[in-house]
């Protein structure tokens, strides 16, 4: 059974963010370049009886927003104090040593700010899978590393800079490719791709899915 607890934690890990309003009234938000993934994202949350709002930042961004008092849902502030923390008078995202890297949050971290990406000099070569961890710090980044080496799947972390500066912001983890870690990354998340995001895109730091190369995910068909 699918859990949107998972679907939460593994947006989380990529773009996703839950906000507090006086520790009772809890936002959570995803966001695509995309219009048509926002909206299947919408449609997702609506079968978890969510009441959501689409909204757009701006010319190149749409955003799924839900909100939610703690009461219902009271899991929101248990997991807005697991993945937020005060640090010099700012509020950081990080990961909970407490996650687990199941199928279903692996999968909306691989939607929510993942690609695959190939040589243009070398289009047979083995594509490297590429997760953006940005925003968290080093010793995240090491656990979600050795998190990743117990599922079987090598990555390793590369210097990454930001497509709108051009300047240094963090690590992405790139994937081993010659031990098979791209196929079964695949495999763990799903080989077949539903038709309903079959063609969306997210831009140059995201998913650019090409049905020549890539299928995602047959486990979206029980939730999407």
């Amino acid at each position: 059974m699918v859990k949107l607890v998972d679907i939460i934690n593994g947006s989380l890990l990529g773009d996703g963010s839950i906000r507090s309003q006086k520790d009772r009234y809890y936002s959570f938000k995803v966001s695509a370049t995309d219009k048509r993934f926002a909206m299947w994202m919408k449609r997702l949350f609506h079968k978890f009886k969510l009441r959501c709002w689409l909204s757009k930042d701006n010319q190149a961004l749409f955003s799924t927003w839900f909100y939610i008092n703690s009461c219902p849902f009271p899991e929101f502030m248990s997991l807005r104090e697991r993945w937020y923390r005060h640090e010099s008078d700012k509020i950081i995202k990080i990961v909970p040593k407490t996650i687990e890297l199941n199928p279903i949050t692996m999968l909306f971290w691989y939607l929510g700010d993942g690609s695959l990406v190939r040589r243009k000099n070398d289009e047979n070569r083995i594509p490297t899978i590429v997760l953006a961890t940005n925003c968290f710090s080093k010793n995240d980044i090491d656990f979600l590393v050795g998190k990743l080496e117990e599922l079987g799947l090598n990555f390793y972390p590369v210097k990454y800079k930001s497509g709108f500066t051009g300047k240094d912001c963090g690590c992405c983890l790139y994937s081993k490719t010659g031990d098979g870690t791209p196929f079964r990354f695949f495999k763990f998340i799903g080989l077949e791709c539903p038709m309903e995001i079959a063609n969306f895109s997210t831009g140059r730091k995201g998913i650019i899915v090409r049905k020549s190369f890539l299928k995602i995910n047959g486990l979206l068909r029980k939730i999407g």
